[in-house]
């Protein structure tokens, strides 16, 4: 047979190809087959010879129990080493348009290329400020339902499941949801408890504050409908309860505002918890405290209930908060002995109590009390007034109250200072509320002045108690570091604004309370209750004080701002008195930079009802 000759075409490859009617091996037709290009037919025709001849090797070695010759080797390396080179070149071809892809998404979502750093800064700014339930809308569950990747990155932060407000808006609501046979009862409570199994195993050994809200949902910050109260749920609660015990050993904070102590009953009777990280527990009550009915189980208790040891042995626990009444925290069994800060200012105790709080409390910085007549039955741990040192009290507020705004004003229990003395105590809060008698500064038995270290005080608010202007301005010639002042007493204002701009026997010559920098007080009323009649302050007396504590700096440190408490009587007084020499003061055009402002209350006005003249301190 002829041999035939091959001859290239206009491809631009010339030249005349060997004999290729013999065998040739597949390095040879691999090498042939890189020498010309891919659209040539004779490239065509070489792959296919050499596909031809891996087709012979195979059949040949398929046949029988034989090892390949050298030459169907050679084939088979080829065969190999092409088939490699072809895998390779097509994962590049992969990674060039994974490349092109991305750049692609990135013009279209640039979030997609963020790092996980910048990621998590936007992903904690969407976590809700408030104590609301979590919900499938809301940040982290919303995070979680983006793509994998940021559920993957949403469930490694410890810090988005470190905070559980329960209960969630419930899922299935029913007419029927009482009848203890009901379904609901049990999906639901399978739905809380494996919500917070979820949450808090996403925290891993992170410090955990759970918050569990019983109230109507009307009353929570909060979108989601309200539940009838006459609706059974201690199942849910039961069960929210059950698997919360599984990670007591981080939980840092625990906060409860409750309808009825019977919803978490079954928590404060189990002795001995291991609650070794608790540093904060929160007793509230949901509703107003006058609702007595709304904490059912205290009112229809009896005289044999033990105490509540849960909190016995919280080795770490410091900082109480209780809102309770008739003497139902009496049960509750603190470690006192370890308390720093006591928020009992909703929780009214007899005097002999608060003694003895500030007796078995040796570590208590601040405490925050509310003193009343009450009826429920209290020991006192000694029957004899006698004298207490109270070396660690920081900041104090104590409050004289009544029991019912049904029940007549009792007089104050002057007793309630008597042989006390405050060496460190920084910030004072003395007020007389809801109508109580006023407590005085100075009593038969007692004299606030000579019981606390008043040079160490850098805040002061006294408000509805009986002091005199002398007493008064007495006082405060000792309050050298006095940076905060509060006043709503029945006092000559215009004696005050005068003291304020004397100035002292001290050199270099300073005005009184030069370090005064926040000035609140409440323009008395038309009433008796403050024992004043007349105008309530002369504005020129007022005003030559301000502009005299507004530019020296050598002479006092400027005041920062005034706020002015006016009763409704005097509101239009308010308006044609001050309001020309406020738009004259206040910044950005007037002579003085400091911030002033004006409300107007009624005769029921409290200062406890605006939370800022209490504290003052939060604002540095």
């Amino acid at each position: 047979m002829a041999k035939p000759n091959y001859v290239t075409g206009s491809s631009g490859n010339s030249g005349h190809f060997a004999d290729l009617s013999g065998e040739l091996s597949g390095s040879q037709v691999l090498q042939a087959a890189r020498s010309i290009t891919t659209s040539s037919p004779i490239s065509t025709l070489l792959i296919s010879l050499s596909q031809h001849q891996l087709s012979s090797v195979v059949e040949c070695l398929d046949s029988g129990p034989t090892l390949p010759s050298k030459k169907q080797t050679g084939i088979l390396k080829d065969a190999i080493s092409s088939n490699e080179q072809a895998i390779m070149n097509l994962r590049t071809l992969i990674r060039g348009l994974k490349a092109e892809t991305k750049h692609y998404r990135s013009l279209l979502s640039p979030i997609r290329i963020l790092p996980n750093e910048l990621l998590l800064e936007v992903f904690r700014l969407l976590m809700p400020n408030e104590d609301v339930p979590p919900h499938a809308h809301s940040a982290p569950l919303v995070l979680c339902h983006v793509c994998a990747s940021w559920r993957t990155l949403v469930l490694s932060i410890p810090e988005f499941w470190s905070r559980l407000t329960f209960p969630m808006p419930f899922k299935y609501f029913e007419d029927e949801f009482s009848n203890d046979e009901h379904p609901n009862v049990d999906k639901e409570a399978d739905r809380h408890a494996s919500l917070l199994r979820f949450w808090f195993g996403n925290a891993g050994s992170r410090l955990l504050t759970f918050v569990l809200c019983t109230r109507e949902k009307s009353e929570m910050l909060s979108e989601y409908d309200t539940f009838p109260m006459e609706w059974d749920l201690s199942y849910v609660w039961d069960s929210i309860i059950e698997a919360l015990s599984e990670h007591l050993d981080c939980i840092q904070n625990l906060v409860f505002s409750l309808d009825s102590i019977w919803e978490v009953r079954s928590f404060l009777i189990l002795p001995d918890l291991a609650l070794p990280r608790l540093t904060s527990l929160v007793f509230r009550n949901a509703r107003n405290a006058q609702a007595h009915t709304q904490w059912d189980y205290w009112a229809e208790s009896d005289d044999h209930e033990e105490a509540w040891p849960a909190f016995r042995n919280a080795p770490r626990l410091c900082s109480t908060t209780l809102e309770c009444y008739d003497g139902m925290h009496l049960y509750l069994q603190l470690p006192y002995t370890q308390l720093i800060e006591m928020d009992w200012g909703n929780t009214m105790i007899k005097v002999d109590e608060f003694r003895d709080n500030l007796d078995i409390c040796p570590a208590l910085r601040k405490g925050i009390f509310l003193i009343g007549g009450l009826e429920y039955d209290y020991i006192p741990l000694s029957d004899n007034i006698h004298l207490q040192l109270c070396s660690s009290v920081v900041d104090l507020t104590v409050e004289f109250g009544n029991s019912s705004l049904d029940n007549p004003p009792p007089a104050s229990d002057s007793h309630a200072f008597d042989e006390l003395t405050f060496l460190a105590i920084q910030r004072l809060v003395l007020a007389s509320v809801g109508g109580t008698a006023l407590f005085p500064w100075v009593g038969e038995s007692h004299d606030l002045s000579k019981q606390i270290s008043l040079h160490l005080l850098h805040s002061l608010t006294l408000a509805r108690i009986h002091i005199s202007t002398d007493e008064l301005l007495a006082v405060l010639k000792l309050t050298s570091n006095l940076t905060d002042l509060s006043i709503g007493l029945a006092i000559d204002h215009d004696r005050l604004f005068d003291f304020l701009t004397d100035v002292a026997l001290s050199y270099p010559p300073r005005f009184q309370l030069a370090n005064l920098r926040r000035l609140a007080f409440v323009a008395p009323g038309l009433g008796t209750v403050d024992g004043f009649f007349g105008v309530p302050f002369t504005p020129s007396t007022f005003f030559y004080m301000v502009e005299s504590r507004s530019v020296p700096p050598e002479i006092c440190i400027p005041l920062e701002s005034v706020h002015l408490f006016v009763r409704r009587p005097w509101s239009g007084w308010m308006d044609a008195s001050l309001g020309p020499f406020l738009s004259q003061l206040s910044p950005p055009g007037g002579k003085s930079k400091i911030r002033f402002q004006t409300t107007v209350v009624d005769d029921a006005f409290e200062f406890r009802d605006h939370s800022s003249t209490y504290e003052f301190h939060d604002e540095e």
